[in-house]
């Protein structure tokens, strides 16, 4: 990628807190910011029931006040489907599902809805989610690969198979330490049986995930979205897990990456420690864009 920064080379992170201001002006010294952000462990935190996530108030906020700034694009970048995603996030952001398989721009008078698991055509309001056609024609195999599993991992206690259509994820974060083993082994043999060579399978925090054997991921989808943007574009990306480090490769030394969560090496620049964190960095940012806005104006 020609003027774009190497970032296969892995180290770890500098604490956020720490350069915040550097930071902020970085983010703020191009005519447009597009920030990327994850959902669970990222914007929101963690919990043992995934259907039980949500976002905190105060980051809605926060988020709202970015989403209405002139020179700011802010999309949430996360493994759920976009489905899934609308259910949870009120804002008319952009949505990019399933590690950047789908992805459902929203009009502004889109509003939540209720339903996760229906067709795309149920989404009201809000324009069909667009989906990778490679993944797309993979949805049998991955629906199949899911109920084996299903049944497979059935007599396991403390573990739950989620299909999302275009992938599919093993969560296992509360199960016993040996169930977890037996568990992982189990869902590596199902995924290579029934999935064969056209599925791929890759490990995050207590959750094991398959998906289309495709070369696409958050990376390629965070380049997307910038190209959509005006030149000189300056990517904000905040994650906190495996998946998260492929859009953290495709950043350029002008944007900025924020690993989320326990000291570890990663492609990001920055590390801050929790979805709270996480919001009172993006709310400075916004107090600071506001400032700017105001003084140019």
């Amino acid at each position: 990628m020609t003027g774009g920064r190497d970032r296969t080379a892995v180290g770890y992170p500098d604490p956020l807190d720490r350069d915040r201001a550097e930071v902020i002006s970085t983010l703020r010294s191009g005519p447009h910011l597009l920030c990327c952000l994850d959902f669970d462990g990222t914007l929101a935190p963690i919990v043992d029931d995934p259907d039980e996530a949500t976002l905190p108030p105060g980051t809605e906020q926060v988020l709202a006040r970015l989403h209405e700034a002139p020179d700011v694009t802010v999309a949430i970048v996360s493994g759920r489907s976009v489905l899934d995603l609308r259910s949870r996030v009120e804002l008319p952001v952009t949505l990019v599902g399933n590690h950047g398989l789908e992805r459902l721009d929203r009009p502004s008078a889109d509003t939540r809805g209720s339903d996760r698991s229906g067709p795309t055509d149920s989404v009201a309001g809000a324009s069909r989610p667009v989906v990778h056609p490679l993944a797309a024609a993979a949805i049998p195999r991955i629906e199949a690969c899911a109920a084996t599993l299903e049944t497979v991992l059935a007599p396991l206690p403390n573990v739950r198979v989620e299909s999302k259509r275009l992938t599919g994820t093993v969560h296992y974060r509360t199960a016993p330490a040996p169930v977890a083993q037996l568990c992982r082994r189990l869902t590596v043999d199902v995924v290579e049986r029934v999935g064969d060579e056209r599925l791929s399978l890759s490990h995050g925090d207590e959750i094991v995930e398959f998906g289309p054997a495709i070369e696409w991921g958050k990376g390629d989808a965070v380049e997307l979205l910038r190209s959509e943007q005006p030149s000189g574009t300056r990517v904000l990306v905040c994650g906190d897990d495996t998946t998260d480090e492929d859009a953290f490769r495709s950043l350029r030394r002008s944007d900025v990456g924020v690993r989320v969560g326990e000291r570890t090496r990663s492609a990001a620049q920055y590390r801050t420690e929790s979805p709270s964190t996480v919001r009172a960095f993006l709310d400075r940012l916004a107090g600071s864009i506001s400032s700017k806005t105001v003084a140019s104006g």
